[in-house]
């Protein structure tokens, strides 16, 4: 990180680092689906997050891209909303294999394995307590 780098986007990758696990919220068929990530990463002032493309979570975000993304700290949550953009730049999908080799050791194996890193656009943060929205900002 460098010292240049977005606040808005620290404030965020630090709400992850600190919720440690943090829901994807995608659509399936018009019915909400989340599930849990740990994953994300901070490249040029992206929030870049990865999943791999047999999964119903890559699906659901080719078909319906609008998503969200939850995240608590004890008496904190955030909200992070905007639209899944894939990137398509390998040296990302090669960082990711690198921090996060267990996705390797889990589906390598797999002929269909392949990594899809995306990162959200038009997004929409809010942070709150239980009775009162704290911040809110786009990124």
């Amino acid at each position: 990180m460098t010292s240049k780098q977005n606040p808005k986007v620290t404030k965020v990758s630090h709400f992850l680092e600190e919720a440690k696990v943090f829901y994807l919220l995608t659509n399936s068929e018009n019915a909400p689906k989340g599930r849990p990530f740990a994953f994300h990463m901070v490249e040029n002032d992206t929030i870049y997050f990865a999943t791999v493309t047999f999964k119903n979570v890559y699906k659901q975000m080719q078909a319906n891209p609008s998503v969200e993304i939850l995240a608590c700290t004890g008496n904190e949550f955030l909200r992070y909303d905007g639209i899944a953009v894939m990137d398509t730049d390998k040296t990302l999908s090669e960082k990711v294999l690198t921090l996060l080799p267990v996705l390797k050791d889990l589906y390598g194996a797999r002929p269909d394995f392949e990594v899809a890193v995306f990162h959200l656009e038009q997004g929409n943060v809010e942070i709150r307590s239980m009775t009162e929205t704290l911040e809110q900002f786009a990124l």
